[in-house]
């Protein structure tokens, strides 16, 4: 029996890092995938290169819903709204808002047929 593309394992990938104009804001953030050869991928790439430009643009705090602490989901008033603007996967696209990030995550495993994932990010801002 054929695994999901979700169960196997993401253990290539690529660090992509994002200097926004006026060196003020730079962002880290780490794409995986199951193969070396996917890594070295154009669309693989350019999907990094747009989720790092994303990440500086809209500041999520986290990856996925399922991140965010139980206090403070349960502190929101809006839990709705909080998870759009806050969560990395929920948020629309800065350079199409007709999709989240979630979609271009989804048309790019689609289009890769393997399992992608974004597996951690840091956003910096001077003076935060």
């Amino acid at each position: 029996m054929a695994l999901k593309k979700s169960d196997r394992a993401a253990k290539e990938g690529r660090v992509e890092a994002y200097i926004h104009n006026g060196n003020k804001i730079g962002v880290i953030v780490e794409v995986n995938c199951e193969t070396d050869f996917v890594g070295k991928n154009e669309d693989f790439i350019r999907f990094s290169k747009d989720v790092a430009m994303h990440i500086a643009a809209m500041a999520p705090k986290y990856i996925k819903k399922e991140d965010v602490p139980a206090d403070v989901l349960s502190a929101q008033e809006d839990k709705a709204d909080f998870v759009k603007t806050s969560c990395l996967l929920e948020q629309v696209f800065v350079k199409d808002p007709s999709k989240t990030i979630q979609d271009l995550l989804n048309e790019l495993v689609a289009k890769i047929g393997e399992n992608i994932l974004i597996g951690r990010f840091v956003r910096f801002k001077i003076g935060e």
